[in-house]
């Protein structure tokens, strides 16, 4: 058995395996330890299959009957397998019967991640529909221990535990809650429908949620419990996460042609609603528990139709409000942050509650009596769902867990690598909140300006806030001596780095290691970050491997020494003789305020280089790409002058938001600019990387109305504005 190698295609699960007999994986943690049922390998396949993330399994045990028979241990990984080593021979006790050892093993990865029949942990945290119409609020990786146990049912998932208890006939009471255990011994009978125990409770539990990755826990929120099912669940394959209208429903359909959707809104609610903020003083208080420990854990639906996740024993990561209402309850505290329209989460805390205007994590604490409340904000249906891989355009990445440390709408987490100039570059990464595994995200790029860091970038974007940007991966870059080679003084000498180099090594770094859209790349800068993403954008691999590209205050030096900043040609860079894309379908957005005295609107020499002004750097791009140097005015707000440049079908492509007495500075309300830069910057994102989007280009001309606008790349419109 030794040193055989060979692929194999499981019959229950359709799932692909590398299986080397006598070796071991490496590049795989551990996961956790589960029994074969009798079953030999094949019992180790199925336990794989059914648990989240697994990407393989060493085995030790008897192999017999083919591999389908036979006692023996499955030790499951976590982590994708990057090779296999010759183990030494292994001896496997059977703690039933210690007199008995086994000596056969081998290692076996997983060649083709897909879903699997555990809904967990795909759910957590959410709302999930089942296929009768009743929500239930899903709760991944954790076990009520303590709680009385009643006699399990054999189910084949979560979802046929959630079917089972619709159902439940027990005398004098009804369920409300379910627990699915995957169990550490497989069943013996390769019949769907015994994959998992199914524990049904007719109260909401009060003990503490220990960990336990092998536990899923629902409790059903919304619906009834009076519906028919079948006598035999269907197979779970992990529905894809949907955005239903208000008003309407929607779902996504399984293998077994049984639907459910993830319950969500289509509207993004920046705020509550109008009816629910003229209230007086506050909303009503919500209808189901609120309150701790029964409240843990539980889905709260608010009197303004808001959705509140609580969790007992914890805090939220973000800064306070500037008021903190003194309330009695948490009910209290949910109502008011109804009333608040920047209110995303609250932490209840002796009589207090700290309104919370964006949630980016919970954080335990040693006082208990803390409560963390946070509001469930769908995202945004104008933003394409990521496309499930494999498919066009998704990484090879996608099916891989993720790294240590980092979770979805956590922490950012620091990483280097070694550029292809031998320099040690560095980056943070954020994992958005509706990552998934199988689905390829948007990958945004962040370039702090000069003397700035990565953590400077990510705060002026804003980027880690799920509301802003709920499903694209933000990696923000520090720059080589905390500049980019775009800035005349990082071309040469010790401050040079080959930035062009590294991007192409952290882009390929990103798509081998995470889910990733390789048609969905963008980029964004604040003034000498701006500066390069106009560096990447005119150089010829870059530009076709980014596909949107986004400035603020952006340091746009050409190659001139002197001349006149509205006529210098051409409008290139330091090192780059020609402004060079490989494409003229590349889209632009940049932001400049008027008074900015570090990177001047009106251009100039610095660092002994010309700026252009910014009307000719956008003017240049437009005509680059074979647009007229015409363009339309328009303003969305006061201060605020939208310039559009694009043809038929493509107006807005090259966009340039100029702000009136704006300084040098990322774009914010709150810090006193005229338009928040960072929302407009991901709707644009979307927007031009959305193929079926209709765009407004104007009318065409006709002869019974001369003063539409038309646009086409070859002719020059007279009835189009001018920069002033």
């Amino acid at each position: 058995m030794n040193g055989v190698k060979g692929t194999y295609t499981d019959p229950m699960f359709g799932l692909t395996w590398q299986v080397n007999c006598g070796q071991d994986t490496l590049g795989a943690g551990s996961y956790n330890f589960g029994g074969t049922g009798g079953q030999g390998i094949a019992g180790c396949f199925k336990g794989c299959a059914k648990r989240p993330n697994c990407q393989g399994f060493y085995y030790a045990g008897v192999v017999s009957a083919g591999g389908t028979a036979g006692s023996g241990g499955c030790y499951y990984k976590t982590a994708p397998v990057t090779s296999f080593v010759t183990d030494a021979p292994y001896t496997y006790t059977n703690p039933a019967t210690p007199a008995v050892t086994f000596s056969h093993y081998a290692g076996v990865a997983l060649l083709n991640p897909g879903v699997t029949s555990y809904a967990c942990p795909m759910y957590n945290n959410l709302q999930f529909n089942d296929r009768s119409g009743n929500v239930w609020s899903v709760t991944c990786g954790g076990h009520y221990a303590g709680l009385p146990t009643p006699n399990p049912v054999a189910v084949s998932d979560m979802a046929g535990c959630m079917a089972a208890c619709n159902t439940a006939t027990n005398p004098g009471s009804t369920c409300t809650a379910i627990e699915y255990a995957l169990t550490t011994a497989e069943p013996t009978s390769t019949d769907p429908s015994t994959r998992g125990q199914c524990y049904m409770y007719s109260t909401a539990f009060t003990t503490t949620l220990s960990a336990n990755p092998n536990y899923g826990y629902a409790m059903r929120v919304g619906g009834t419990a009076t519906v028919s099912v079948t006598s035999s669940p269907p197979y779970y394959t992990n529905w894809a996460t949907t955005v239903t209208p208000t008003g309407s429903t929607s779902s996504s359909t399984a293998t077994t042609g049984q639907s459910n959707s993830l319950s969500t809104s289509a509207s993004l609610p920046a705020a509550t609603s109008t009816a629910c903020l003229s209230q007086d003083p506050v909303p009503s208080p919500p209808a189901s528990p609120a309150s701790c420990p029964i409240g843990n854990n539980y889905t709260v639906t608010s009197a303004c139709g808001n959705t509140y996740y609580i969790y007992c024993g914890y805090d939220t990561t973000a800064s306070d409000m500037s008021s903190q209402p003194t309330v009695s309850s948490v009910a209290a505290c949910i109502q008011q942050c109804d009333s608040n329209s920047r209110c995303q989460a609250a932490t209840y805390a002796n009589g207090i509650c700290y309104w919370k205007s964006a949630y980016k994590s919970l954080s335990t604490t040693t006082t208990t009596s803390r409560v963390a409340i946070v509001r469930y904000i769908p995202p945004n249906p104008n933003y394409a769902v990521p496309p499930t891989a494999p498919g066009t355009n998704t990484s090879t990445g996608c099916g891989q867990a993720l790294p240590a440390g980092l979770t979805p709408d956590g922490s950012s987490v620091y990483y280097s690598l070694i550029a292809p100039d031998g320099k040690n570059r560095t980056y943070k990464v954020h994992i958005p909140r509706f990552y998934n595994v199988n689905r390829a995200s948007p990958l945004i790029f962040g370039f702090p300006g000069n003397g700035d860091t990565a953590s400077g970038i990510e705060s002026q974007t804003g980027f880690n806030d799920g509301t802003l940007n709920p499903y694209g991966i933000a990696v923000y870059v520090d720059g080589w001596n905390l500049g980019f080679q775009s800035n005349p003084d990082w071309a040469t000498g010790s401050n040079y780095a080959d930035d062009l180099g590294f991007m192409r090594t952290l882009i390929d770094t990103m798509s081998s290691s995470f889910c990733v859209d390789t048609g969905r790349i963008w980029v964004t800068g604040q003034s000498n970050g701006g500066g390069f993403t106009n560096y990447l954008a005119c150089d010829p691999y870059m530009s076709s491997r980014i596909s949107v590209f986004s400035a603020s205050c952006g340091a746009f030096y050409t190659g001139a020494r002197s001349g006149d900043p509205a006529t210098v040609d051409p409008v290139n860079t330091p090192t780059q003789p020609q402004c060079s894309p490989s494409r003229n379908n590349l889209p632009f957005l940049e932001f400049h305020g008027t008074n900015d005295g570090v990177i001047p609107y009106t251009g100039g020499v610095r660092r002994g280089y010309l700026l252009p002004t910014i009307p000719r750097w956008v003017t240049a791009w437009a005509i680059r790409q074979g647009y007229s140097s015409s363009n339309v005015a328009s303003t969305p707000s006061t201060g605020v002058t939208m310039y559009q440049y694009g043809g038929r079908g493509s107006l807005g492509i090259i966009t340039q938001y100029t702000l009136a007495n704006w300084v040098h500075d990322w774009p914010k309300v709150s810090s006193g600019a005229p338009v928040d830069a960072s929302p407009l910057i991901m709707n644009f994102f979307y927007d031009q990387t959305n193929y079926n989007r209709v765009v407004a280009d104007g009318p065409s001309l006709s002869s019974s109305s001369s003063s539409f606008i038309h646009f086409d790349k070859q002719h020059r419109s007279d009835h189009c504005f001018h920069f002033k």
